[in-house]
């Protein structure tokens, strides 16, 4: 069937000024965008006063196990993400085997949904045809997880591996990167990628270089470390001659308002050097991560800090000084927590004062009873962000962590960018932020195929009123969709309507 949408402003996703054409679809494919009319078109949709664009790529998504849900995933859908880039943060959910699947579901489960359903899928072309069979609507790309391959290899030690265990390790990348893998992901801070060292990770990268692959790594540390960890990944860069990308770059904490301007100038340094470097970022000042982050440098072992009197001093005296430094406890949100439901969505100092003791004992107790409890902390300055998203080698992201109480982002991020950033504010012209979720992240990505409208690409197409177009959620009610897509298509097939 073909379908013809009228009269409708186009942005190419190169960051061209929009014009007015039709676009035609046909088998999965764009057909034209034409001036011409044709007749033969069996599905006709007027599209004046409105925009179509290519679908949004979110480069860094948690949707590994909601994949498998009966229920689809709308909220992706419905604010114009077609392909999504899972195997976040140093976890993938493939390669497993039997030996590791109960403590590999339990890192998973932090991050990219709940099952009961613990599968094992021994490679990635087990994994990716699970997908294809899945309900999923859209499309998705995978990352192997370094501390996935680490925990198969070493149990997790913390450690640095011996010769033949990187060895093995190699294997596996290899394996994963032939079985359809575009690349890597690490974390400086979550066990187990953050056993590895630099040499390690140099190993790793050269051999995803090998296939053409990228490393995308998350920094943890964006207090205190973040312009060290970009030299980290610089270093990375050059040794190894890996495409390097930087997960949810931002900078954290009062005391680095305006950090971020430093951290771009050092990446453009590199990048002008001749290491490929990228970021993503979502278009937010709360971070949503783990609870326990708020123990710093204390040990993560909870139930030991509750068997050791000092442990137990010395972890407080840690969360009273990081509460501060991610915003204080009137700016700290419980997203999720077991056998502590009635505390979603509320904040630290409210539940603390419902439980009358302090909010660093508050932290701990969560802790005891659900150690991947998660929280939003609006830790990030507006000048930052605005920042991040103003640079030309942005990639817009979700990071989206589905729990009972997400994140708005997981519901608005790129409509947010459009609506907020680009239309309200003005910050830039819609053209510019749609190269930004489209043909940038393709590109990054070697992603070919999508990310651009052009005779012959994949129709992953997105129609929108941009005058209409925002977030419709908030923190407080973040299960809201967006306003004004009106239309989704992957791969030609309409996934999402609203054209009353």
């Amino acid at each position: 069937m073909n379908t013809i949408i009228k009269n409708v402003t186009i942005y190419d996703g190169l960051g061209s000024i929009p014009f007015i054409s039709n676009l035609y679809i046909k088998e999965g494919k764009i057909l034209k965008i034409s001036i011409h009319e044709d007749d033969n078109c069996n599905i006709i949709i007027d599209g004046e006063g409105l925009a179509v664009c290519p679908g949004f790529i979110d480069v860094h998504s948690h949707s590994d196990l909601e994949i498998f849900k009966e229920v689809k995933l709308n909220y992706a859908i419905r604010q114009g993400i077609t392909t999504e880039v899972i195997g976040q943060d140093g976890i993938s959910a493939a390669p497993c085997n039997e030996k590791v699947k109960e403590y590999l579901y339990d890192k998973v489960m932090t991050f990219s949904g709940k099952t009961e359903d613990k599968r094992v899928w021994e490679n990635f072309k087990e994994y990716k045809k699970s997908i294809s069979d899945s309900m999923y609507s859209g499309k998705v790309e995978n990352l192997l997880g370094h501390g996935t391959a680490r925990m198969l290899v070493s149990n997790d030690q913390n450690r640095k591996l011996t010769e033949n265990e990187l060895e093995e390790i190699k294997k596996i990348v290899r394996k994963s990167m032939i079985d359809g893998a575009i690349g890597m992901s690490f974390s400086l801070i979550n066990s187990p990628s953050s056993f590895g060292d630099e040499d390690e990770i140099v190993e790793l990268c050269k051999v995803i270089s090998e296939y053409d692959g990228i490393g995308m790594m998350y920094f943890g540390d964006e207090q205190n470390l973040l312009l060290e960890s970009i030299d980290l990944l610089a270093r990375i860069g050059r040794k190894s001659n890996a495409r390097m990308h930087i997960s949810q770059l931002k900078a954290v904490g009062n005391r680095n308002s305006g950090k971020m301007k430093l951290a771009l100038e050092k990446i453009d340094k590199y990048v002008n050097e001749g290491i490929e470097i990228s970021y993503d970022c979502y278009p937010y000042i709360a971070i949503n991560s783990p609870l326990d982050i708020l123990l710093g440098k204390s040990s993560s072992d909870i139930n030991e800090i509750f068997e050791k009197e000092d442990l137990y001093i010395n972890a407080i005296k840690e969360v009273d000084s990081n509460i501060e430094s991610y915003g204080g406890e009137e700016n700290i949100i419980i997203t999720s927590c077991l056998n502590n439901s009635c505390f979603i969505g509320k904040r630290l100092k409210e539940i603390r004062n419902q439980m009358g003791i302090c909010s660093s004992e508050v932290i701990l107790k969560l802790l005891k009873e659900d150690n991947n409890a998660l929280a939003l902390f609006f830790a990030m300055s507006n000048s930052d962000l605005e920042t991040l998203l103003k640079h030309p080698l942005l990639c817009l992201c979700t990071d989206g962590i589905i729990s009972d109480f997400p994140h708005p982002r997981v519901y608005g991020a790129f409509p947010r960018a459009l609506g907020n950033y680009a239309v309200k504010m003005n910050l830039f012209p819609l053209e510019e932020i749609i190269r930004k979720m489209t043909s940038e992240p393709a590109r990054k990505l070697r992603l070919w195929d999508r990310g651009i409208l052009r005779e012959g690409m994949s129709a992953d197409i997105v129609l929108f009123n941009p005058g209409e177009i925002r977030d419709g959620n908030s923190y407080i009610n973040p299960k809201n969709y967006p306003i004004g897509i009106k239309a989704v298509w992957v791969d030609g097939i309409m996934k999402y309507a609203d054209l009353k």
